[in-house]
């Protein structure tokens, strides 16, 4: 089992705060399709895709390509893990060398220590930790947290938030 180490998660975190303030993201995220369209990339939404999403480098540009059966919970966890790895392994807008060795119509698939690094991107952007605290310590009640509460808050799926939980200590 790949391991992430805690430099690396504290890396991710930060980019993912950078990220969130070069273009400015509220979170929750409400729309994401606004978000991604700011960023300079479209979403296609596809039938009977065997991968939830997949994102496609298109010149200068990217689109990521969603299943449409996804719930909009599930989707925008999809669409954020396509931002991992644009970000983080294609150096969209951040390292311009690697950006221009990626091929035009390439579809990203990560190897594994990439997919584990692209799904913690997910959490850290989607539930950055200042913003998830802050929500657990004012709405928990008797040292109880109500999962779908905060998932609701932050448009995500109940794992999502349980994932992050743990992954930050909150949760035993």
């Amino acid at each position: 089992m790949i391991k992430l180490t805690d430099d690396l998660k504290n890396a991710i975190d930060n980019f993912a705060v950078s990220v969130r303030k070069l273009y400015k993201i509220d979170i929750p995220i409400n729309d994401i399709n606004i978000i991604i369209n700011n960023i300079g990339g479209k979403i296609q939404l596809v039938a009977n895709s065997l991968d939830n999403a997949q994102i496609i480098k298109e010149n200068d540009t990217f689109i990521i390509e969603v299943d449409n059966s996804l719930s909009k919970e599930k989707r925008l966890s999809a669409i954020a893990h396509e931002l991992g790895h644009l970000f983080l392994h294609m150096g969209y807008e951040s390292n311009f060398a690697l950006w221009d060795k990626q091929p035009n119509g390439y579809k990203k698939e990560g190897y594994p220590k990439e997919e584990y690094e692209a799904n913690y991107f997910v959490g850290s952007f989607l539930l950055p930790e200042k913003d998830f605290k802050l929500f657990i310590d004012k709405h928990k009640k008797n040292n109880t947290i109500n999962i779908s509460e905060i998932a609701k808050a932050f448009n995500v799926s109940n794992a999502l938030v349980i994932n992050r939980g743990y992954t930050l200590g909150l949760f035993e």
